[in-house]
């Protein structure tokens, strides 16, 4: 009975010490997020304050694609920012984002290829 306590009393010991271990790796984890949350706290501080600014300022954009290629280039070199954040801190629906335009010609194209295809359809 003598060993065992002593054993289990050991092995306690030693969990307990893994424990403390395990718990500096969670601080050295939990600082990495922290900072990687500041970063992108810091991305979006900036592009919500360039928003409030392009809207009290009435100003339009250049081109919408010349933003739109910006916006991507720096979603992409900043793993931490995702565009669904930015659009929705920004007020921009993801479904206007990701919209394609369709021009005149090629509309009309669409609909011939589609009148030649089905020429019943009204």
């Amino acid at each position: 009975m003598g060993q065992w306590k002593e054993d289990f009393i050991a092995a306690g010991t030693s969990g307990l010490a893994a424990g403390k271990r395990l718990a500096g790796d969670n601080a050295k984890q939990l600082a990495a997020l922290e900072s990687a949350g500041a970063e992108r706290d810091r991305v979006i501080g900036k592009l919500t304050i360039a928003n409030v600014i392009l809207k009290k300022s009435g100003a339009v954009l250049p081109s919408m694609t010349c933003f739109r290629q910006e916006l991507t280039a720096m979603c992409q070199s900043n793993t931490i920012v995702r565009h669904t954040k930015v659009l929705a801190l920004l007020n921009i629906s993801r479904s206007s984002w990701y919209h394609r335009h369709v021009g005149q010609e090629e509309r009309a194209a669409a609909v011939r290829k589609v009148a030649e295809r089905y020429p019943m359809w009204g």
